[in-house]
């Protein structure tokens, strides 16, 4: 009786049409939600645009602190010009007050030329509203407006079919309407459960109480992440690059390029061994949570006292929760670098082996202890049913491989043998544990982290930074000497666009 009552109860936050279609998971995912009363979103303070719009609430709303609050989005597979003119009419349609404007943009919409160019050139969204006719004048005032608007829907489709692109990759088919918006609570979730909520930004479902008109709006709240975007911590005009990889600070071969010196020891003082335990942690728990798009800009960065990266914040986790399966399978085309935590010995073997060396001794603990009951009840109300038997079925393979792995590394401690990741031991070590002065045991780390798999393209920016300004007063020197014949000569040669001069040239030629 008393379950029916609270029932009965929860179904009154509803309105009447919603409540014969309410289901227990929705009730659970209603519950769970923060509730946050506001005199008028329309009002609030905003930051992005389109599907990224994010809306500010904070102490004046009842939080403890500034959140960014970002409205549920259920995207259609396969039809991102559909979407995109979606996304940007509900925003426009609701804070345009000028019904011209709305007319203008519902005309654009429904033209078939216009679909096409935007189909055509979503990738170069200023090129749209050059090759669109707006039926306006050259001089009408609403021109720049509509302008404005309509590359607004080039950028929306863009960013539409890059969803597309990774939802395919995690087993999404044309035409299944996706909730996106959830997996971030759902990857707050799994890393809570697991002892690891450092690792991703807090993220809680929630529904904000607009006074002004009524209106529920669903949708997430998340913390701004700690530490700071990797551009912020490049100096302008880096000559690392992006696409440079940490590979070029491991030691080379002998008698390649006439280097034999350890280079790896310059990259691995802009580190710690924090942020490397860390990083490997992360890609665990992208592995389990099936996360496509990790990459350089969907992380923040902490640094320590002395200026090196100390630790790692995940961001942007509305392409995790896929259907996949496989654990040894690559992120999608964004050309991260991050290493597949698992390798099949072959393609006809179901046998897999792990690739990592280091790993979190507790956050193993976590993952080997945690109930597949207590993780489906946790994630009930934030993504599909599906989607929960996909995480359990990755949840066992890595939980197998933790498993085996640590039970190797425990029985060899206790025989007092050596272990050795270049045959196939893992080393399990605590976070709280780790000893920066441990030089031997932090320069294993990082020459696994820089030889082995991983190119780890989203902190060698800040490595080669710090590398390249040791080397500056050698560079500049041997550069100033270099006559313009020379220099012709070395830029034919190689190829190279003065310009755009790569890394690996200047070190060789500061050498």
């Amino acid at each position: 009786i008393k379950g029916l009552s609270q029932w009965n109860l929860l179904l009154l936050e509803y309105p009447p049409e919603m409540r014969s279609t309410v289901s227990w998971s929705d009730l659970i995912s209603n519950n769970r939600a923060e509730h946050i009363q506001v005199e008028n979103f329309r009002a609030l303070k905003t930051k992005g645009a389109g599907s990224s719009t994010n809306y500010l609430v904070n102490e004046e709303h009842g939080l403890s602190h500034l959140y960014f609050f970002k409205r549920e989005l259920n995207h259609l597979v396969g039809s991102p010009v559909e979407a995109a003119w979606k996304s940007v009419l509900d925003l426009v349609e609701a804070t345009e007050e000028n019904p011209v404007v709305i007319e203008i943009l519902r005309g654009l919409r429904d033209d078939p030329e216009v679909f096409n160019l935007i189909s055509d050139y979503k990738y170069n969204p200023p090129e749209i509203t050059k090759r669109v006719v707006i039926p306006l004048d050259s001089e009408d005032p609403l021109l720049p407006q509509i302008r404005s608007y309509l590359e607004a829907v080039g950028t929306e489709a863009q960013k539409k079919s890059t969803q597309d692109d990774l939802l395919d990759y995690a087993g999404y088919n044309d035409g299944e309407e996706v909730n996106v918006s959830r997996r971030n609570v759902a990857t707050s979730v799994v890393a809570e459960l697991l002892g690891v909520g450092h690792l991703s930004a807090y993220s809680r479902s929630a529904v904000i109480h607009d006074a002004n008109t009524g209106e529920l709006i669903r949708g997430n709240l998340m913390e701004r992440a700690l530490g700071h975007e990797i551009e912020d911590l490049i100096a302008s005009g880096d000559i690392a690059g992006k696409s440079h990889t940490l590979g070029l600070f491991a030691p080379s071969p002998a008698g390649e390029d006439g280097q034999t010196e350890p280079a790896y020891l310059n990259g691995m003082d802009a580190v710690t061994m924090k942020f490397m335990l860390q990083t490997n942690s992360l890609q665990i728990l992208d592995a389990l949570c099936a996360q496509q798009d990790r990459h350089l800009g969907n992380a923040f960065y902490q640094t320590d006292e002395e200026g090196r990266l100390s630790g790692i914040q995940a961001i942007d986790n509305d392409a995790s929760f896929g259907l996949n399966t496989d654990i040894t399978i690559s992120y999608s085309g964004s050309g991260t670098g991050f290493r597949t935590i698992a390798t099949r010995y072959d393609e006809t073997s179901d046998k897999v082996s792990l690739n990592l060396s280091y790993v979190d001794y507790d956050l193993a603990q976590a993952i080997i202890q945690l109930s597949p009951s207590v993780a489906r009840f946790s994630l009930m109300g934030l993504i599909e049913e599906r989607e929960v038997e996909a995480f359990l079925n990755r949840l066992s393979q890595i939980k197998e491989l933790l498993s085996e792995a640590l039970g190797n590394f425990e029985s060899k401690k206790a025989a007092d043998e050596e272990l050795d990741p270049s045959k196939g031991d893992v080393i399990f070590l605590k976070e709280s544990e780790l000893d920066e002065s441990n030089l031997a045991m932090k320069e294993k780390m990082f020459r696994d982290m820089t030889i082995s798999h991983l190119t780890a393209s989203f902190y060698i920016n800040k490595i080669g930074n710090q590398f390249i300004n040791s080397q500056k007063s050698i560079f500049n020197a041997v550069m100033t000497n270099i006559n313009q014949d020379l220099w012709d000569e070395i830029k034919s040669s190689y190829g190279i666009d003065s310009s755009n001069f790569s890394l690996k040239h200047r070190l060789k030629y500061a050498q």
